[in-house]
């Protein structure tokens, strides 16, 4: 078994709790994440995801096409949020992956968005696949458009 961490931050001219309500409604993802081609699951995905959630995400990482299913695990409003492949599903090489937002207020109207994945890989992962985990620049493009579309309004 092996791990390994990606994180990005942020700094967004908008509030703690205007952040948090935009990237933990998990239907906005489409057309922000850049990976994300779908979100489909449970009644509640049009607002403030709650714990418990289960949601599956079609994913498109350079042509890989493939599904993940979520379940929002922790949450603290305006500050945390956590997501994580549940026990029953497996996507080799990755057995188990947790994503964390951390919600930073900077003064009244500022917040550093924080989000850091960290993926359980079989030891037997070649790094190729694992590079298709750990692409910072998505995950950097996906905080700079939540960024832009925020900032927007």
């Amino acid at each position: 078994m092996s791990s390994f961490k990606s994180q990005c931050e942020i700094i967004i001219d908008k509030p703690a709790h205007v952040v948090y309500d935009f990237v933990t409604t998990v239907s906005n993802w489409i057309g922000i994440h850049p990976a994300c081609k779908g979100i489909e699951g449970d009644d509640g995905l049009d607002k403030e995801a709650t714990v418990g959630l289960r949601f599956t995400e079609t994913i498109d990482v350079r042509g890989w096409v493939f599904q993940c299913h979520w379940e929002v695990r922790k949450m603290v409003k305006d500050q945390y949020f956590e997501f994580s492949l549940p026990t029953d599903f497996i996507l080799p090489p990755v057995y188990n992956t947790i994503i964390t937002y951390i919600f930073d207020p900077i003064g009244d109207n500022k917040t550093r968005f924080i989000r850091t994945m960290i993926n359980c890989t079989n030891a037997d992962a070649t790094p190729e696949q694992k590079a298709d985990f750990a692409d910072t620049d998505m995950h950097t493009d996906y905080l700079n458009a939540v960024k832009a579309r925020l900032e927007k309004s």
